[in-house]
């Protein structure tokens, strides 16, 4: 075989039980609190051949059904109608898939709560001036599975009454090394990563009270480093998830309900590539969206109607090349009601 290079395009949805897996807990509160398993933390684990070759964060989508209809009426949630897939670069294995033997890649959500959706796409480039590529892996210090830390402090009260707060972080370091003999010489590609995730949840649950509020950020830094061939320099990739989202239902005193949510979503995506040392391109995306809404039951959980429905979305985007876009919606009570351009699509910082 003659791979060059390889990336690993993977989407990977949450579905069913775990749908709102943001809000999930470790499994010995999910009765207390009323949340699904298995806590808030997700991963995308890639492999070949059953050992570790790469990581990708899972993104917090939510529907446009997700928690309440009325959120997303008329302006949708971040990616929702246009998932982006996370890339996962593993030119490293290219001289471990040039062998001549059947290999297999493997994807796997980590933490998963019984039911999780991933697609994925393998994009290889190959070499036109050489039928044979050899090479190998040179080091790989990715283990198998990450190793979240869980705090929980949760406070029982007559009632039953829980509040308190529960915690989970995982924060991944990694390197992997490989080189492939190439029709343009030996080229070496090391991927270097840190992986970092951070939730905290805040808890008020009783009889007449279910209030859940969420603070998650996941980020990545990788660095991409390739000498020899074509394609010598360094890439710099920075990705950001964060999602804060408060979460009320009250049971009123007169039998009705009332469910009231404020949701923050945005992906935040920097891009440096580099060419011996200096700045060959630079690109920044901004893509926010937040949103409110109040969604009112009768006292057999029908829904009476929304109240204090606002949303936002803010999508900026601009890159070295003097590409440049940044625009902002608003609307209010279910209607688009103000589209404003940012003024001479200036630079901002995320």
């Amino acid at each position: 075989m003659n791979v060059e290079r390889v990336y690993l395009d993977i989407i990977a949805q949450s579905q069913s039980n775990d749908e709102f897996w943001y809000f999930c807990v470790p499994n010995d509160q999910t009765a207390n609190l009323e949340s699904c398993g298995n806590t808030a933390f997700r991963e995308t684990e890639v492999t070949i051949d059953g050992k570790p070759a790469g990581v990708a964060p899972v993104y917090p989508w939510i529907y446009t059904g997700g928690i309440d209809p009325y959120l997303w009426e008329p302006i949708p949630g971040v990616q929702t109608i246009d998932f982006k897939p996370y890339r996962v670069d593993l030119t490293p294995f290219a001289g471990v898939l040039d062998d001549g033997n059947p290999h297999t890649v493997g994807v796997g959500v980590y933490n998963a709560n019984n039911y999780f959706l991933a697609t994925a796409n393998l994009l290889v480039y190959t070499d036109r001036g050489k039928q044979k590529i050899t090479g190998g892996i040179l080091s790989n210090t990715l283990t198998a599975a990450p190793a979240p830390v869980v705090t929980e402090k949760i406070t029982a009260a007559a009632g039953p009454t829980y509040t308190g707060s529960v915690s989970v972080a995982s924060n991944r370091d990694f390197e992997i090394r490989g080189y492939v003999n190439t029709s343009h010489g030996r080229v070496e590609t090391t991927v270097r990563q840190s992986v970092d995730f951070l939730s905290t949840q805040e808890f008020d649950v009783n009889a007449a009270t279910d209030v859940q509020n969420a603070q998650q950020t996941t980020t990545v830094d990788s660095h991409t480093f390739t000498r020899g061939g074509f394609y010598s320099g360094n890439v710099e990739e920075r990705f950001s998830y964060p999602l804060n989202i408060n979460y009320s239902f009250v049971a009123n005193p007169d039998g009705t309900y009332t469910q009231t949510v404020a949701s923050d979503q945005q992906d935040l995506v920097r891009k440096t590539q580099k060419v011996n040392g200096s700045e060959a391109y630079v690109s920044k995306l901004h893509n926010e969206v937040n949103a409110a809404d109040t969604l009112n039951f009768d006292a057999n959980f029908n829904v009476t109607g929304s109240t204090g429905s606002m949303t936002t979305q803010t999508y900026r985007s601009r890159d070295s090349f003097g590409h440049c876009y940044d625009r902002t919606l608003t609307a209010a009570a279910h209607v688009l009601t103000n589209v404003s351009d940012g003024r001479d699509c200036e630079d901002r910082d995320h």
